[in-house]
């Protein structure tokens, strides 16, 4: 599997984290974008396995 995955729950967390810092709503985005990030690598695993 490539970085790709790692990456997205990064993305994810910083995102939900720039979204609470301007909302004011404490981690609720944040929290919400590691819960995405793990869905996506679940996705990416998922996607790897169906290929072989």
């Amino acid at each position: 599997m490539n970085y790709f995955a790692a990456f997205g729950i990064a993305f994810l967390f910083f995102v939900g984290l720039f979204l609470d810092q301007h909302l004011k709503t404490g981690y609720f985005f944040a929290f919400s974008g590691i819960m995405m990030g793990i869905v996506y690598i679940v996705y990416e695993i998922w996607k790897s396995l169906r290929k072989d």
